[in-house]
């Protein structure tokens, strides 16, 4: 299982400065994710196996993969990833 910071670092193309602490970027990611990006997200932090996430969102494969391409794209604004910044 990884940890959320390991996670978001290998999602994020570019990370200049150290992250949050973790409980304050699950509270931001909460706020900036839907609810099922962020089921999504933390699936991944879990290491659960993508039929698995599909199956208890209860949504296709497709939509699987389009969620998971939006909470890649959402990560890599310059404007979140200032936000989990703890500068």
């Amino acid at each position: 299982m990884a940890t959320l910071e390991a996670k978001l670092k290998e999602l994020i193309r570019k990370i200049e400065y150290p992250l949050l602490p973790e409980d304050r970027l699950k509270v931001l990611l909460k706020a900036k994710l839907t609810k099922k990006e962020y089921k999504i997200l933390f699936g991944w932090v879990k290491g659960i196996e993508a039929t698995q996430i599909q199956y208890s969102l209860n949504i296709t494969p497709q939509k699987y993969e389009e969620l998971s391409q939006k909470i890649v794209k959402k990560l890599n604004y310059d404007s979140l990833k200032q936000a989990i910044y703890n500068k």
